[in-house]
């Protein structure tokens, strides 16, 4: 099992209806993982800034490996 970062963006009310959340899911940020935490703790500041809303570092576990 591969362990690997996804950043999301984090659900507040009428967020879904942003265009900064709009942008993300069309962007070619939305849907990466990242190796590492530090990576991917730098990509979610850029992203917030990017897009004015706010994100969430998670964790995700592929099972293909």
């Amino acid at each position: 099992m591969a362990k690997f970062y996804v950043i999301d963006p984090v659900e507040e009310g009428s967020l879904n209806n942003s265009e900064g959340y709009k942008a993300f899911v069309n962007s070619p940020w939305a849907g990466q993982g990242y190796g590492k935490k530090k990576e991917a703790n730098e990509v979610k500041g850029f992203l917030e800034k990017k897009f004015g809303i706010k994100f969430k570092v998670g964790i995700e576990e592929d099972n293909l490996f």
